[in-house]
């Protein structure tokens, strides 16, 4: 009878009737009448997998392209402003030198202007120019 009916029916993968199957028994009775949707199913499943994690590794590299070029751009700044420190100490020793020669060029302008004026006093005898004094 229904015992051996139901024997049956266990041996050869389908529901039994002398209790009610649980849903892990449909289901697994169900995944054994549509083979290929499962195994399609499962293919989705990992293509899923493959195409997530490949965006996720394509996401983790551009972060660290982003992130090199942000440090090289960084030190490319520093050395930059390193350059432009290194050029305005430049400038300033230029300037400085240029002002030493026009102040050197200047005191031997005046010095020759004294020896000059020193040369006309004694060939013109001694006289004082107009607005200066005799000498005592």
């Amino acid at each position: 009878g229904a015992v051996s009916r139901d024997l049956s029916h266990f041996l050869s993968g389908e529901p039994i009737t002398a209790r009610p199957p649980s849903p892990v028994m449909k289901l697994r009775y169900w995944l054994k009448k549509h083979p290929k949707l499962l195994s399609r199913s499962f293919a989705l499943a990992a293509a899923l997998v493959v195409i997530g994690s490949g965006s996720l590794w394509i996401q983790a590299e551009r972060a660290r392209v982003k992130s090199q070029a942000s440090e090289r751009n960084e030190i490319i700044a520093r050395l930059n402003e390193q350059k432009a420190k290194e050029q305005a100490r430049a400038a300033q020793a230029m300037e400085k030198k240029a002002k030493e020669n026009a102040l050197d060029a200047l005191q031997d302008a005046l010095q020759q202007s004294n020896i000059l004026k020193k040369q006309q006093e004694a060939q013109s005898g001694d006289k004082p120019a107009a607005g200066e004094r005799a000498p005592k």
